[in-house]
């Protein structure tokens, strides 16, 4: 079983030459041939190595200047946690949004698993999903009045969806994806 600093170089090797260079020889190297991205940024993405070279592909594509700085690594046991930053300027389609021109800067944290082999098998990761969509202008500016508007729409679409399941409170992360929700359905109406 790879060390925990083993593991590290692996992750590393993920962002640098995988997602920064685009380099897609290496994914034979670093990701297991059934690599599970439980928290893909496009939910039809799949699973399997090639679904990740392909999910790399498409950013690629939409930021063709896009890049990861990984701000700090944490490995225990199998696991390796990253904290990075991406940029890049929107110049492609992505997600049915026609290119902005627009240049994006968004946080995420990661955490890969890392099997017997020395290859990533699972990935789950949080983006700040809110600052990016704001950045490309999807997203009204936070403090502003389009901001508040979405705010309650959000909350609406909390209440129904919590009042479906239990009148526990959600999460602050299903109170952000409510934000993103309120936005589609502003976005769709602008259409």
């Amino acid at each position: 079983m790879p060390t925990e600093e083993a593991n590290k170089v692996i992750a590393r090797r993920f962002y640098e030459e995988l997602w920064n260079q685009g380099n897609v020889v290496v994914a034979d190297e670093v990701l297991a041939a059934n690599h599970v991205d439980h928290n893909p940024p496009i939910p039809e993405a799949g699973t399997g190595r090639e679904a990740a070279v392909k999910l790399m592909q498409t950013f690629k594509r939409a930021f063709p200047d896009f890049h990861i700085t990984i701000d700090e690594l944490i490995a225990s046991d199998d696991r390796v946690i990253e904290r990075f930053t991406f940029r890049g300027t929107h110049q492609g389609e992505m997600l049915g949004v026609a290119p902005t021109g627009k240049r994006v800067e968004a946080t995420a944290i990661s955490i890969c698993r890392i099997d017997e082999d020395g290859r990533v098998a699972e990935r789950w990761g949080v983006t700040d999903g809110v600052a990016m969509l704001t950045q490309l202008g999807m997203l009204p500016e936070p403090g502003s009045a389009g901001w508040h508007r979405l705010v309650r729409l959000a909350n609406a679409n909390t209440r129904v969806r919590t009042s479906r399941t239990s009148r526990r409170a959600l999460p602050a992360a299903a109170a952000v994806g409510g934000l993103v929700a309120a936005g589609a359905l502003l976005l769709r109406k602008r259409s």
